[in-house]
């Protein structure tokens, strides 16, 4: 399961017991992290064309939500899971119905 989800905190386990860290510079040594889940609005949406030939179709990725009803989707995820890091403010929009900004949707 792949999701784009925005960090809320981040954890170290130190002495038995897990704790909260401000920043961290590599996943390295983080145990768990703390997410706003955003998953996309449309599933056909963002696939690209697996042509070789170099002319592939270049889709724009899909718009996501962190809402399903009257809820907020959060998950608590093991920090080895992390595929990879967006950075900071790579979604645009209202949380209902955002998007990928340029540089994040060139990954998508």
């Amino acid at each position: 399961r792949m999701y784009i989800g925005e960090v809320l905190d981040i954890y170290k386990k130190s002495s038995g017991r897990h704790g909260s860290v401000e920043t961290a510079t590599s996943c390295t040594g983080l145990s768990h992290i703390s997410l706003r889940v955003y998953l996309p609005l449309t599933v056909d949406e963002g696939e690209r064309s697996d042509s070789d030939d170099g002319n592939e179709a270049m889709l724009p990725a899909p718009n996501f939500s962190c809402r399903y009803g009257a809820g907020n989707l959060y998950t608590h995820a093991p920090a080895r899971q992390l595929l990879y890091h967006l950075g900071p403010s790579a979604l645009t929009g209202p949380p209902g119905n955002a998007s990928l900004k340029a540089e994040s949707a060139s990954r998508w």
